[in-house]
């Protein structure tokens, strides 16, 4: 039986392990700065970032601690991280981390861990809002070791107000983040408070920040600002949520979501008034909605103008796809080379052949830029010597030079890359946001945008001069500039609010709005008589055509709306935001960023106390313990402890449960993640001890006492961030022994037995999967599995198990508005050797229609294929007694099985050998506390190659392959 229970976990190894990759390329010689609130973190060449984020970080203490009424006894361990790509691969959390993750503060160790994004006004913006989850962890948690306090409470702070508070503190709610609110408001898609408690559930999860802020906002307005401290001062202690936000506000959550709605809608349906649909200006390209979410984006003209390259995510990934200029002929270029085309900027440029295109992607942890034909989709990739995160390029009218964006030490400028040369010059040489490079017809002019005073400001480079003129002033915040001709460029900016789209005439300096929509504009890219823009809307982005020569007069509108409900925007604010510390470039000022760079300095120089080099100490991140008393055993229990350096490059982790004569378990492990592969050493001791009983005499006649120990060791390198192989070194010695033989009994007793069983275990994953709906709905998976135990070493057993799958999944969307898909899945294993183990066959994960483990063998073929649907999306509602529990989708699914089971080899199977079962499955898509997902599934099927069968009902706790 223990033979057939080894290959039974075997085979559910595919069924569990889906996750992206972290790729780690980069030594980092990590020091630290320390201030009066904080240990600043940062690694060698970012000395000048980790100075401005300590500023910035003491800013932000001063004012959220100051709203939410709370002063740290300890200080904030807070690590700056160069740029995306470097954040992503931090071993904080073990979690991947995409390229939308801004930052996260850790609860055990209340470490804040953020990258920069090349623009000050964003790093500022971030600092603000993980310091908030800091102060908010203390508040909620306490100071010091706080394990139960994290698990348990963190099931019942709603997120409205863990990151309501955060959003609010940063103060952010721009024009993007007024946009998306409007959009759900204009299309039924506001969120409920109550469905705000976690976010896990969520599609829009940005929306829901969002939201989260604008309720924060509607507290502070109506209930002073007070109430904001008091919401999470009330979970500190035990209170509940519907009694926190009663004694906070004075209202429960029904009623708050009720004043709050009417609130928010009264706001943006009064900013949407007077406003365009973008259909006013042209057709719309691509066909996007919410019930499957798209973003089309990043609209390119080719030089000839009959055709648009664009940036989509149907499909998953983020993808480049090309259409005739009308929106037909599309078809996806370049295949599933890539880790993700980088939408960042201007993302796209064609050659002047009107066949190759250039874009960045990333590649195994770095973002670089490739150069691909349209029609044969080869690509090549452009190596630009010294960097490693480049995105927007922009190819010159004679394809001699390529202009983009790079970061380096956190901040990014315009280069220019001299094709044959391979030189590369440095055009702004500054600290300030840099982006969206375009070049004039005639190649002597660059137009792009420069952070200034936190404002992107559009600017024209002059290449032979290197003079640089600032074209905008003001607040508002420019984008997306592209050259319109000789002496024109066209923008989008926030000018109302909203995101429009402009021209200007560079000699006189006159800007002309083209567009007045109630989404928003981005991307424009012209051709001789249209321009494509990207515009928001229904939670997806859509691709339309303007034409350019239409004679329609657009009028400017402002955002206006009279607050009356409550209070103006900013007396409500008992406490004011704290100035800039240290004021930006302004436009005029001298180019360059030396006086920047000065007044940092002399800020930096008054906050940081010292500078170390970083000292590993192991501290505990999770301590479990349980204690009990039995009158049959004495005393039991079990603990479970955790410990990792503050890097998270160590990490170990100690399981440990004892009951006296019944059970006795140890396991320690520790993960090494410091380097370019994973490394894991473990260790185990189990003892179980089992009464043999004897039914007929109704005596105990034997006792049985099993022994296992042994350790392993296993590495994981990742060849991309959709696959990596496995390689595990094991042994393990187990012994059974029988004591207090009753001899009166008619059982045969077993021998005493031990054996040594070292294992050499291969395991290699492939996973190109993409989920919707929470189930996978295109892409494809692969996996091989190869075990192999011999007799050295003082091994006693030598078998070899072999294990390959393929699953492909095929989205048929376009033939029902149900999220259709075909999933199918092919499985080949097989065991050899003496002390071979055998498989067991029928049920769940084999060939539904047969009873659990109804035939065995040491060779298994199998194949199934599902039509899969969801029949109801985003309920959302919670069933009494269980409303913890909230029921998320229903989906169902129509399956056939086919397979066989055999001792002896595959190749002789005869047809008839084939068993066949079809049926029906229901799943049902909950989160338990909103937070953490949780699929039951119901199936029921029969055999259909055994003439009369029953049918067979299955449950289980899992989506499916």
């Amino acid at each position: 039986m223990k033979r057939i229970l080894i290959i039974a976990a075997v085979l559910l190894i595919g069924q569990s392990v889906f996750s992206f990759h972290k790729i780690r390329f980069k030594d980092m010689d990590w020091r630290v700065y320390e201030t009066q609130h904080f240990y600043v973190y940062y690694y060698e060449g970012n000395e000048f970032l980790a100075k401005l984020a300590a500023v910035y970080a003491e800013d932000a203490y001063r004012y959220n601690s100051a709203v939410l009424k709370h002063e740290a006894k300890t200080k904030i361990p807070f690590f700056i991280y160069e740029d995306g790509l470097d954040f992503s691969s931090t071993n904080i959390t073990l979690s991947y981390l995409g390229e939308g993750t801004g930052g996260f503060t850790e609860a055990f160790k209340n470490r804040v861990v953020l990258p920069a994004s090349g623009s000050l006004k964003a790093l500022r913006e971030v600092i603000f809002h993980e310091i908030v989850h800091a102060i908010q962890f203390n508040i909620l948690f306490g100071e010091g070791l706080r394990s139960y306090n994290t698990i348990y409470k963190n099931f019942f702070v709603p997120m409205w107000i863990m990151e309501g508070q955060a959003e609010y503190c940063a103060d952010n709610l721009d024009a993007r983040g007024e946009m998306v609110i409007r959009d759900a408001v204009i299309n039924d898609r506001l969120i409920p408070v109550e469905r705000l408690e976690g976010f896990n559930h969520l599609e829009e999860v940005y929306l829901a920040y969002k939201l989260s802020q604008a309720l924060m906002e509607f507290i502070a307005k109506k209930y002073g600002e007070e109430a904001v401290s008091r919401l999470i001062h009330l979970f500190s202690g035990d209170i509940g949520t519907a009694n926190a936000i009663k004694k906070a506000i004075g209202r429960d959550v029904s009623e708050l979501n009720k004043e709050w709605t009417y609130y928010i809608k009264k706001k943006y349906w009064a900013q949407a008034q007077g406003r365009d649909l973008p259909s006013r200006y042209g057709p719309r390209l691509t066909q996007a909605v919410s019930s499957n979410i798209v973003y089309n984006q990043s609209p390119e003209f080719s030089p000839d103008g009959k055709r648009i390259a664009y940036i989509t995510t149907y499909g998953g990934h983020q993808s480049i796809y090309i259409m005739q200029s009308d929106g037909r002929e599309v078809k996806r270029l370049f295949g599933n080379r890539f880790e993700g085309v980088a939408s960042d900027g201007n993302a796209l440029s064609w050659d002047n052949d009107n066949r190759h295109i250039y874009f960045a992607t990333r590649e195994k942890g770095r973002r670089v830029i490739y150069r691909g034909d349209t029609e044969s989709g080869r690509t090549e990739r452009i190596d630009i010597p010294g960097f490693t995160n480049v995105f927007s390029p922009a190819i010159s009218p004679d394809s001699r030079f390529l202009a983009f964006i790079g970061i380096d030490s956190g901040f990014s400028n315009l280069y220019v890359y001299e094709m044959e040369t391979g030189k590369t010059v440095n055009l702004t040489r500054n600290v300030f946001e840099n982006n969206f490079p375009s070049w004039s017809p005639d190649g002597k002019f660059l137009v792009f945008t420069e952070e200034m005073d936190y404002v992107r400001q559009a600017v024209l480079y002059h290449l032979e001069s290197g003079r640089k003129t600032v074209l905008t002033s003001g607040s508002a915040q420019h984008s997306y500039t592209r050259f319109a001709g000789a002496e024109t460029i066209v923008f989008s900016a926030d000018k109302t609010g909203i995101f429009n789209l402009y021209t200007m005439d560079i000699k006189g300096g006159s800007i002309t709005p083209l567009t007045n929509v109630v989404g928003g504009v981005y991307s424009p890219s012209v051709s001789e008589d249209y321009i494509a823009f990207s515009y928001y809307e229904d939670a997806c982005q859509n691709i339309y055509k303007l034409h350019r020569n239409r004679e329609t007069a657009v009028k400017e509108i402002p955002l206006l709306y009279d607050d009356s409900l409550t209070r103006s925007a900013q007396q409500h604010r008992k406490y004011t935001r704290p100035p800039v510390s240290v004021a930006t470039a302004k436009p005029g000022d001298e180019p360059g960023d030396e006086a920047f760079r000065q007044r940092v300095e002399k800020a930096a120089s008054e906050v940081i106390l010292a500078d170390s080099e970083y000292n590993m100490t192991f501290t505990p991140d999770l301590v479990l313990g349980i204690l009990g008393f039995s009158s049959d055993t004495g005393l039991l229990g079990g603990g479970y402890l955790t410990l990792s350096d503050m890097l998270g490059n160590h990490n170990m982790a100690l399981l440990a449960n004892f009951i006296p004569n019944y059970y006795a378990q140890l396991d320690f492990e520790y993960l090494y993640v410091g380097l370019f592969f994973d490394m894991s050493l473990r260790g185990f001791y189990h003892n179980n001890i089992y009464e043999l009983y004897d039914r007929r005499t109704s005596t105990y006649f034997s006792r049985l006492n099993t022994e296992e120990y042994g350790g392993g060791i296993r590495f994981k390198y990742p060849f991309n961030m959709y696959s990596a192989l496995y390689i595990d070194f094991g042994t393990r010695k187990i012994t059974d022994r029988y004591t207090n033989y009753e001899t009166s009994s008619v059982y045969s007793f077993g021998l005493d037995s031990e054996n040594i069983i070292n294992t050499l275990s291969l395991f290699f994953d492939y996973n190109y999967s993409v989920w919707r709906d929470l189930w996978p709905y295109s892409g494809d998976r692969f996996t091989v599995y190869l075990v192999a135990a011999d007799k050295i070493y003082g091994g006693t057993r030598t078998y070899s198990i072999f294990e390959a799958e393929y699953r492909k999944y095929i989205d048929l969307s376009f033939l029902s508005d149900n999220n259709m898909t075909m999933s199918m899945r092919a499985l080949f294993a097989m065991t050899e050797g003496p002390d071979r183990p055998y498989f067991l066959f029928g049920g769940v994960n084999t060939v539904r229609g047969l009873f659990h483990g109804q035939y065995s063998g040491d060779s298994i073929l199998l194949g199934s294929a599902e039509l899969r649907f969801t029949i109801a999306k985003n309920l959302d509602f919670n069933l009494w007694p269980f409303n913890f529990l909230m029921i998320k989708n229903i989906k169902a699914a129509l399956f056939d099985d086919v397979g066989a089971v055999k001792e002896g080899s595959i190749n002789t199977l005869h047809g008839e050998e084939f068993v066949n079962g079809i049926g029906a499955g229901i799943v049902v898509d909950t989160f338990v506390f909103q937070r953490q997902y949780m699929p039951l599934k119901f199936e029921l099927a029969k055999r259909t190659d055994a003439g009369e069968s029953d049918w067979i009902f299955y449950f289980s706790v899992a989506t499916g392959f």
